[in-house]
């Protein structure tokens, strides 16, 4: 069963790299991608632990709703459209702060690009976890 420092260790990694790719793609300036990057590794790390407060690992059956198939996969359908909304919404918020073309708006555009980071870390980060606790010899219920 993986422990706290690996599922910290591959989320964060995990969300750094989901960011990183996406900004890429996104076509952001390396400044643009390296906030994203950074966002990316905090929001996987911030987010990693989270399947194990809602099912805290007191024993080894922990694995309930939290880690749960069908409710994750339920809840990522929810939320899917919120996250693009989000995605879209910091994205024009940076682009219109950077238009202005003044430092201080500059840096509060690569901010919106840090937090975008964080947001999708955060994504990457709790699939990552699942991912992990998915290839254990417990595997993951498919409700609870």
């Amino acid at each position: 069963m993986p422990k706290r420092k690996q599922h910290i260790k591959t989320s964060s990694s995990i969300g750094a790299v989901g960011a990183t790719i996406w900004s890429y793609k996104n076509g952001d300036s390396i400044c643009e991608v390296i906030c994203s990057t950074l966002g990316g590794y905090t929001g996987g790390k911030a987010i990693a632990r989270l399947p194990d407060i809602i099912d805290p690992p007191i024993s080894p059956n922990h694995r309930g709703i939290g880690h749960g198939v069908l409710p994750n996969s339920a809840l990522a359908k929810e939320l899917q459209s919120t996250f693009f909304k989000l995605l879209y919404a910091l994205q024009k918020l940076g682009d219109d702060l950077k238009s202005i073309g003044t430092f201080p708006y500059i840096l509060l555009a690569l901010v919106c690009k840090f937090v975008w980071g964080i947001v999708i870390g955060a994504v990457f980060g709790y699939g990552a976890h699942l991912l992990t606790d998915l290839f254990t010899p417990y595997g993951l219920p498919v409700i609870c």
